[in-house]
């Protein structure tokens, strides 16, 4: 079977795994914002050929193991 995926979702994914430096782990603004309290990320610009509009944070560290309790919901 061919499966083909299309959409915002993929057009981030793939801006974000584009412009990510090795051995880095790139995350949207979406993922930084209910993460932040548990990881420490700091913004990482992208390259010009990234979608317009797309943010992306560079993972630093965590500070607390993540449990279902600090992933903080919308």
């Amino acid at each position: 079977m061919v499966y083909d995926v299309w959409g915002e979702t993929v057009k981030r994914s793939h801006g974000l795994s584009q412009n990510c430096p090795a051995g880095s782990v790139l995350v949207s603004e979406v993922v930084q914002h209910r993460l932040a309290h548990p990881y420490h990320f700091e913004p990482m610009p992208l390259g010009e050929n990234a979608q317009p509009g797309l943010r992306s944070w560079r993972l630093l560290s965590t500070s607390l193991p993540v449990t279902r309790e600090t992933i903080a919901t919308p």
